[in-house]
Formats: structure tokens, sequence, C-alpha cells
């Protein structure tokens, strides 16, 4: 009866021994458990930022290339203003340079008049 006694609390031991050891890994696999779901709701966290800087990028592409069309419409307009802007300039001085040479016929003109008129009330008077 004693080795049985004994015996018993040997068994009782150990028994207690495995029903601790079974907690710890029931505590565990809770914790695993817990942690893998943490880690699920990260992952589909992340996903789902994921998409949405993907979308935000594409977004951001669009209205990039759309500015560098814009970009690329306002040098044509400057191009061409400034083309015209030359043309206009170019024909100022075209304009000036004809003044100037009609400025130089008309005095040219206005010497021989005068020559012309002296001639002519020369031989009126003769």
């Amino acid at each position: 009866t004693e080795e049985v006694r004994v015996e018993h609390g040997n068994v009782m031991a150990e028994l207690n021994s495995a029903k601790e050891e079974m907690n710890k890994a029931k505590s565990n696999g809770e914790w695993i458990r817990k942690t893998i779901d943490d880690l699920k709701g990260k992952a589909s966290e992340i996903s789902s930022q994921r998409a949405k800087f993907s979308s935000e990028s594409m977004e951001l592409r669009d209205e990039i290339e759309m500015l560098k069309e814009e970009i690329k419409e306002v040098q044509e307009t400057v191009k061409e203003k400034n083309a015209t802007t030359d043309k206009q300039q170019d024909d100022i001085r075209r304009i000036k340079d004809d003044a100037e040479e009609m400025k130089r016929q008309n005095e040219v003109l206005a010497a021989k008049i005068d020559i012309s008129g002296g001639q002519w009330r020369r031989r009126l008077t003769s």
C-alpha cells in the first residue's frame, strides 16, 4: 500500500506535469493563433494600402501626363507668339527702312524741284 501511494503520488505528479505542459501548449497555441490572426489582419491592411497606393499612383501618372500635354501646348503657343513677334519686328524694321528710303527720295525730289523751279524761274525771267 505504501508503494501504491508513492506510485500514485508519482503518477499524479507526472499527470500534473503533463497537464501543465498541455496548458502551456494550449496557451502557446492560442498565442500563435492570435499572432497569425493579427498577421492576417496586417497583411490584409497592407494589401488594401498597396491597392490604394497603386490607384493613387495611376491617378498621379495620368495627371502628370495631362500636365505634360498642357506644358507642351503652352510651349507651342509661346513658340508661335515668338514667331509672330519676330515677324512683326521684321515688318517694323522693313517699314522703318522703307520710310527712311522714302524720306531720302523725297529729299532728292525736293532738291530736284528746287533746282527745277529755279531753272524755270530763270527761264521765265530771261
